[in-house]
């Protein structure tokens, strides 16, 4: 989905927070990931920040900052639940 067809339904929120403030702190995450976030990825955390979309759909966002919250601990959490997913089932992925 282009970023323009989803600011159509959902209006970036007046008040941003926890957005990246520049090129380099996607570097960081990235390099720290070893992988390269897709383009509208990184434009709906830049153009939205944290937040959710319907009170449902909640983007994993590295730049949330909450007490507690911790971005690379809560991927390798989900990481690790996958893992064992598809060592109990056989996943067609």
């Amino acid at each position: 989905m282009k970023i323009d067809c989803l600011k159509q339904v959902f209006q970036p929120p007046s008040i941003l927070c926890d957005t990246p403030d520049g090129v380099d702190r996607w570097q960081k995450v990235e390099s720290r990931l070893g992988l390269i976030f897709p383009a509208d990825y990184k434009d709906i955390i830049t153009d939205y920040g944290a937040c959710s979309f319907g009170d449902f759909l909640y983007l994993l966002n590295p730049f949330y900052s909450c007490d507690g919250y911790d971005y690379f601990e809560h991927v390798q959490e989900i990481l690790d639940s996958y893992v064992e997913l598809k060592e109990a089932v056989d996943l067609p992925f």
